[in-house]
């Protein structure tokens, strides 16, 4: 697996590199961009941490944004690291970082110093910068919820958009369903567990295709966490140009919470599905800005002029200059 040296510096910092209490302990993400801008204000990058004469440099960090001995320590695991990375490859995973040429630069651009420092991924991470459908929803999720589900992936497929998930059960996973079986390509953004979901026997050999890329913010060998899977909604929707929630619980749960986020930030246009039998969230959402995407209009010839005109309802967000590595 090749890693670009501001890769390897940004791994050292902030990954466990497999180890299950690695001591001192890596940083967490706010500790590394506030390292991340002090750099950027010197015209330098994380990769000239670890180059042979980085000592300097380390020593000159101020005591508030990192501590000497903790720094030095984390950036010494250049073995631990390699053998990691090894280890990594074997399995067919990846990492990219935030200043390599194939991180999406929409993360970059809509969430600011929010977009993960790393991304781990199994299959094909060549396109992740062209956008797509968010879909979201439920984990329970009636027959009718899901029913509309497999349309709007379905429809996705036909017009060659990629359906980006949360790759949970009930609607996310649906919705991957549906695209991939209709000859499409889907992206799922993980809240943990990367490794062991890239050798699930249902998504293997979509992977194994080229079809379906799985993403995570988080170690591969990261468990599931709620917080984790709340974090991680975000980054589902800067990934697309648009969203789609399928069925929502009103003021809880993580489809909520990611929706309203996505509304506040307007990260990008929401498409709330209207219907009088779905969960009140929905109707909530439509309220606060979402635009009424009805059962009816999946069936549209042209879906995808259909979502260009009613993405221009909602207001574009403002573009901003790209953020430190």
């Amino acid at each position: 697996m090749e890693v670009t040296a501001d890769t390897q510096a940004i791994l050292l910092l902030l990954s466990r590199l497999g180890q299950p209490k690695p001591h001192p302990a890596p940083f967490v993400t706010t500790n590394y961009d506030k390292l991340a801008a002090w750099l950027h204000q010197r015209g330098l990058r994380p990769g000239d941490l670890i180059q042979a004469n980085a000592r300097a440099l380390i020593h000159e960090v101020p005591p508030p944004i990192a501590d000497t001995a903790r720094l030095e320590a984390l950036l010494a695991r250049g073995t631990t690291l390699a053998l990691t990375l090894d280890s990594w490859a074997s399995k067919g995973l990846w990492v990219i970082g935030r200043g390599d040429p194939d991180y999406p630069r929409r993360l970059k651009q809509r969430l600011r110093r929010e977009a993960p420092p790393l991304l781990f991924g199994v299959g094909p991470r060549a396109d992740l910068d062209r956008g797509g459908v968010a879909i979201i929803g439920s984990r329970a999720a009636d027959a009718v919820a899901l029913e509309f589900t497999r349309k709007l992936g379905s429809r996705c497929a036909a017009t060659r958009q990629t359906v980006i998930s949360g790759g949970a059960k009930g609607v996310d996973r649906e919705a991957l369903s549906a695209a991939l079986e209709s000859g499409g390509r889907a992206i799922a953004i993980l809240p943990g567990d990367l490794e062991r979901s890239s050798f699930d026997r249902a998504l293997r050999g979509a992977i194994e295709a080229g079809h379906l890329t799985l993403l995570s913010p988080y170690d591969p060998d990261a468990r599931f966490t709620v917080w984790s899977a709340m974090d991680r909604n975000k980054d589902v929707y800067a990934l697309s140009d648009c969203g789609g929630v399928v069925s929502s619980d009103y003021d809880k749960g993580g489809t909520w919470a990611g929706a309203v986020e996505n509304l506040k930030a307007r990260w990008v246009p929401l498409f709330v599905r209207r219907d009088p039998r779905a969960l009140p969230g929905n109707e909530q959402l439509l309220r606060r800005g979402g635009i009424p995407l009805l059962a009816s209009e999946l069936e549209d010839g042209d879906w995808a002029a259909l979502l260009r005109a009613k993405s221009s309802e909602a207001p574009a967000p403002p573009e901003q200059p790209d953020l430190p590595i």
